[in-house]
């Protein structure tokens, strides 16, 4: 029979959350500190991660709440007690508790009738962290368990999240003081505590090298953010994200130009954390001065190997003048595996109203062509032209375009657009002439 389940939302999402923050911090524990932003891990390139190193103790457990005495008989488990042995100072270790099956005696097992949910708690030391101890936490959830509750089952999703405080060499001890198992029925039945202790106490020390934290990037607009990722819960962060904002084009009135916005390993670029198979960014860049408005920024892209990031999109120049080209007020980044859950979630607002240019152009006037000519005509039986033709003229462009934008993605960065030559030609005929002036045409070639 199989005893009906209640929901403990609260206990039940905080643990399948702490879970996947603990596969998170897993999967970014071998990545650099390109993702700033998430306070996860600081700019720079942090040591390759240690291997995890587990330590297993047996314990024996206590059913004197249940009115019965195990006596010469212990009811006994393993428990496991492991992280790995390097971490980077101020950042989140996962210490990782599993433990065996807990078979129950039949007068315990009988008072356990539809059982929802066993959950667990685990208290032990650790030394060089914020804190002296860790709890580690799990449960059978999502398992649905037999009525009655004849074995504890095996449970391998307990954990607890360690800050080690500085540089140098730090301990997590085993095995744990104590772990307790708490069934929870049906309704508001909760059941008394099963406590076991470790029957060998003897303390066997974990170490773990520490490194300082590689210094965080000092350039580039300050942002407000927070990893909005599944289990890691916020993480705010605020301080430099590394961009710049560049443009190619004609620079003139009319014309279509390309804006990319950049940003290098120590803010988006590469590398990203371990199981990384796509990055999505949205942002736009608001545009003001001659022409006002917004290029609109969005890619995914599964390139993951640059280290500087790109994303382009088109900016349409319709008049003369001087513009700027704003950072992002907000942008978002995601980086997903390839199960599509996303291992960072970034959203970001920018510290400054409006946000600082990172682009300042000037568009100039649509090119024209123009004639001019002076010339006399004298026919003595023989007729002579005497003329010149003389154009004038220069264009000017500085920074990159900015104008009413369009939408939509721009060609891939390193994209460039020269401007072509163009020419005159003079024509002379019989005792006067015509001078025929070609515009300059751009003519935009990829590289």
């Amino acid at each position: 029979m199989v005893g009906s389940r209640r929901i403990r939302t609260k206990g039940t999402l905080a643990r399948i959350a702490g879970l996947l923050a603990v596969v998170g911090v897993v999967l970014l524990a071998g990545s650099s500190a390109s993702l700033a932003a998430t306070e996860m891990l600081p700019a720079g390139p942090p040591p390759p991660p240690g291997p995890v190193k587990s330590i297993p103790a047996q314990f024996s457990c206590d059913f004197s709440g249940y009115g019965y005495q195990t006596g010469n008989q212990p009811v006994t488990m393993d428990v496991s007690i492991g992280t790995r042995t390097t971490a980077v100072a101020g950042t989140v270790v996962p210490v990782v508790m599993t433990t065996t099956a807990v078979q129950l005696p039949s007068p315990v097992s009988s008072q356990l009738t539809n059982i929802a949910d066993v959950e667990v708690q685990a208290k032990g030391w650790v030394e060089g962290a914020t804190t002296s101890t860790f709890t580690a936490t799990g449960g059978t959830v999502p398992e649905i368990l037999p009525s009655p509750l004849t074995q504890i089952p095996p449970i391998n999703t307990a954990s607890a999240q360690v800050t080690f405080a500085k540089a140098g060499t730090a301990e997590v001890d085993a095995p744990p003081m104590s772990v307790v198992f708490t069934p929870y029925g049906t309704g508001s039945t909760t059941y008394p505590p099963i406590t076991c202790t470790p029957i060998a106490p003897a303390i066997t020390n974990i170490q773990v090298t520490v490194s300082g934290p590689p210094p965080t990037a000092t350039t580039g607009p300050v942002y407000a953010c927070a990893n909005g990722s599944v289990g890691v819960g916020g993480s705010p962060y605020t301080g430099h994200v590394p961009m710049t904002i560049t443009a190619t084009g004609h620079r003139s009135a009319g014309s279509t130009d390309v804006v990319t916005l950049t940003s290098p390993s120590t803010g988006l670029g590469a590398p990203y954390p371990a199981g990384t198979a796509l990055l999505t960014y949205a942002g736009d860049l608001e545009v003001r001065g001659a022409q006002s408005g917004a290029v609109a920024l969005s890619r995914s892209t599964a390139h993951l190997t640059p280290a500087t990031f790109s994303v382009s999109g088109k900016l349409t120049l319709t008049k003369p003048g001087t513009d700027r080209i704003l950072f992002p007020q907000r942008f978002t980044f995601d980086v997903s595996n390839k199960s599509g859950l996303n291992i960072v979630s970034l959203s970001c607002a920018s510290k400054a109203s409006p946000p600082s240019a990172g682009l300042t152009l000037t568009v100039t006037r649509k090119a024209a062509g123009s004639t001019a000519g002076q010339g006399t005509a004298t026919g003595q039986g023989t007729a002579t032209g005497q003329g010149t033709a003389t154009g004038q003229g220069t264009a000017t462009g500085q920074g990159t375009p900015a104008g009413a934008p369009d939408t939509g993605g721009g060609p891939r960065p390193g994209i460039s657009l020269p401007l072509a030559g163009g020419a005159a030609a003079l024509l002379l005929a019989g005792g006067g002439f015509l001078v025929m002036a070609r515009k300059r045409r751009g003519q935009e070639r990829a590289s």
